[in-house]
């Protein structure tokens, strides 16, 4: 068992599909007990994931968090506003949270990549910028027609 000194500070960090919740249901129904036990302790739950922040920030409401999160693989970390006690630079404001982004901005990549197909004379877009009914439709170039 781990023995932790007075002075020792617990935080958990968890991913989340496969392991908070489960992989084919979404239920975090089995994990629940454990996050209870470790707000009742006051020990910090974060969660780390590939998913958006829209999608963590959904199941962070849900679980009853109050603290960070990382989410996008670790291209951004989301704060609550109130959470640090000191000003850290670079961090933006989205709604209520703080945010340090890691990654780069998918918008600011793609409108890179755009600016340099002139080049190879190639058609390109981001999956970002299409309404949800084109995304859906669109099939890459070397995808197998079935």
């Amino acid at each position: 068992m781990l023995k932790l000194s007075k002075s020792s500070r617990l935080i958990v960090i968890t991913d989340v599909d496969g392991t908070l919740i489960d992989q084919r249901t979404y239920s975090y129904e089995l994990s629940l007990p454990a996050v209870r036990r470790l707000q009742a302790k006051r020990i910090p739950v974060v969660l780390c994931s590939t998913k958006t922040s829209a999608e963590i920030i959904l199941l962070w409401r849900e679980l009853g968090l109050d603290g960070p999160f990382i989410c996008e693989n670790g291209g951004a970390i989301y704060m609550p506003r109130d959470y640090l006690k000191v000003t850290l630079l670079g961090l933006k404001t989205d709604g209520p949270f703080m945010v340090l982004e890691l990654g780069t901005d998918v918008d600011r990549s793609a409108f890179r990549w755009i600016k340099r197909r002139a080049r190879w004379s190639a058609a390109m877009t981001s999956l970002s910028w299409l309404s949800a009914a084109t995304a859906k439709k669109w099939r890459p170039c070397c995808a197998r027609k079935s």
